[in-house]
Parts: C-alpha cells; sequence; structure tokens
C-alpha cells in the first residue's frame, strides 16, 4: 500500500467567454479524488496568470488499486449554467501511480485553460 497526495495546485485560463455578457465566467468546479469530491468557486477571466486552487486530499492506494481523477465545471448564468470541459485521469502501479505534475489543457467555447495538479508520494 502507499501513501499519496494529489494536490489541484492552480488554473490558468487562457481564454473566457461568456456570451453577451463580458468575458468574466462565475464557474464552479468539482474535483474528484478516488471518490471524495471537493468543490471551488470562482470568477474567471483570461489573464494568463494562475488562479490558485490549493485543494489536497491525502489517500491511502493498495498495490491493486488506483488513483482516480474528476474534473468537471459549471459555468453559472441566469438563465441557464453552461458545462465546462473536464477531464478523467485513472493512474496505477503500472503508470507510477501517475507521480509528478501534471497541467491538462481543456478548451470549449467558454473557456481555455490549463489546471496544474500534482500527485506525490507522502
Amino acid at each position: 500500500m502507499g501513501k499519496f497526495r494529489v494536490t489541484f495546485k492552480s488554473i490558468v485560463v487562457h481564454k473566457s467567454d461568456d456570451g453577451a455578457f463580458d468575458s468574466t465566467l462565475e464557474t464552479k468546479w468539482n474535483f474528484i479524488i478516488n471518490g471524495s469530491i471537493f468543490s471551488w468557486t470562482k470568477n474567471l477571466k483570461a489573464q494568463n496568470t494562475p488562479y490558485a486552487i490549493d485543494i489536497s486530499h491525502d489517500l491511502d492506494v493498495p498495490d491493486n488499486s488506483i488513483i482516480h481523477i474528476e474534473v468537471y465545471g459549471n459555468e453559472i448564468d441566469t438563465v441557464s449554467d453552461d458545462e465546462l470541459p473536464g477531464f478523467i485521469h485513472t493512474w496505477n502501479r503500472d503508470s507510477s501511480w501517475g507521480l509528478g505534475f501534471h497541467p491538462e489543457k481543456q478548451s470549449n467555447d467558454h473557456i481555455t485553460y490549463t489546471l496544474n495538479y500534482e500527485i506525490s508520494q507522502i
């Protein structure tokens, strides 16, 4: 069994578009780590500078198990919420548990961003 820490460090917004409104997106994100859910709400605008997230979760992972990460978000509007692009990654012993720094770039019509997260052994 190994002990690991998954840390969502920051998000860098490269492009943002709120349609008829301005380019600031009112967002809510969910970070799921092996079933544990962590939420983060932030107004984001394309500035190419990092917004700190700083969500960490420690977990014990048996050798025959996985580290499963899901990220998804919504842009909150008064009329209807827009889905923001997310991602899913699954790491196991064969992929060295995903140890290290991961810049995950995603994009849709509303946002282009890079989410930075890290997996470390503790």
